[in-house]
């Protein structure tokens, strides 16, 4: 390997193919000259051919002189690319502090209506895992499943595999009370404040930011909401809110026959029960706790929705400046197919 002046070069072993180039110079101006020698000797009888000629000659000439230093251009192009040259470059990366989230999934028998693909729950489960996936590092989940219970499955970790096992164990039940998974998502933080107290932004440290983020269709039938919303406000954590379903009612399926035909949720008459979203509750959550409201209707936008709000919590800490060498060999290919290319047309002319 050499490095010169911000430039290097990986294999420079490569680099003794070069003792080419002059033999191969040497060989293109023999072959120049033997050329003009024989077309001299064709026209000598004919002295007023030959003047008429030679402005043509000198003309063909200048242009295979261009082509064979093309192609020596072109070969020397390939012996550095062989070489792999690599030119010092830097990036300025942004650092930002981590997030502390807790994850609010509704599992209302109203979640598995199916006016999002492949239902509401499932298209939910499946941003949730991915973005469970994708996360940073520094990054700490926590995953509060609510019906008209709500249970913590797991309080705050980096380990995506423990979210993800119980992401997987996620099951409908009846009922939807949010309040209470907002008590629960409380819970949660007031639990790892007595596990680790947090730092103290004074001293110069940074505080993660906490935030909570409830996926539900809307629906609401508690007596808590107002009072868990409150003490959401007071502890000066924010509740994004994603709202999940299309704007018309729609039957809820629970299961499926022995003969195929679906079942669908009924009432005490026997009428199909029919859900359809409710924004109002969702979105006088966001405003009361300084967030944001999110509205999915087809299921697509969960995923910019999640990005989006990790993106507005994590906190800049400082810039860090990255140097590193970046290949450019394919420059040189590049070149040099484009100007075989252009040679090729010189030999048509």
């Amino acid at each position: 390997m050499l490095e010169i002046v911000g430039i290097r070069l990986q294999n420079i072993d490569y680099l003794y193919l070069l003792a080419l180039v002059p033999l191969t110079v040497f060989l293109w101006k023999i072959a120049l000259r033997r050329k003009d020698r024989l077309r001299t000797e064709l026209f000598e009888g004919n002295l007023q051919q030959l003047r008429a000629r030679r402005s043509y000659y000198l003309s063909l000439m200048g242009t295979e002189t261009f082509k064979y230093l093309g192609l020596t251009l072109i070969l020397v192009a390939l012996v550095l690319a062989l070489s792999q040259p690599q030119i010092e470059t830097e990036r300025v990366i942004e650092e930002r502090a981590g997030v502390d989230a807790v994850i609010l999934l509704d599992l209302s028998f109203s979640m598995l209506a199916e006016d999002i693909v492949p239902s509401r729950l499932q298209k939910a489960k499946d941003v949730i895992q991915e973005f469970i996936i994708r996360k940073r590092p520094e990054d700490r989940i926590s995953l509060v499943s609510f019906s008209e219970t709500s249970l913590i499955l797991s309080y705050l970790t980096r380990d995506p595999e423990n979210l993800l096992f119980y992401l997987d164990y996620m099951e409908p039940n009846y009922g939807t009370n949010i309040g209470r998974a907002l008590k629960s998502g409380l819970r949660v933080f007031e639990r790892e404040d007595e596990m680790r107290p947090r730092v103290n932004e004074s001293n110069g440290d940074t505080v993660t930011n906490r935030i909570m983020v409830l996926i539900s269709d809307g629906e609401d039938h508690g007596r808590e909401l107002k009072e868990a919303v409150k003490a959401s406000a007071s502890a000066d954590i924010r509740i994004y809110c994603i709202g999940i379903g299309s704007r018309r009612a729609v039957p809820i399926p629970i299961g499926v026959k022995e003969n195929g035909m679906r079942l669908y949720l009924q009432d005490e008459t026997g009428s199909r029960v029919q859900t359809q979203f409710s924004q109002s509750t969702l979105k006088g959550i966001a405003d009361d706790t300084s967030a944001r409201f999110y509205r999915a209707f087809v299921g697509f936008e969960m995923e910019r929705a999640f990005q989006d709000i990790i993106l507005k919590e994590r906190e800049l800490v400082d810039f860090k400046i990255v140097r590193y060498f970046q290949d450019v060999y394919y420059f040189l290919l590049m070149g040099s197919l484009g100007l075989f290319l252009f040679l090729l047309t010189l030999d048509r002319q």
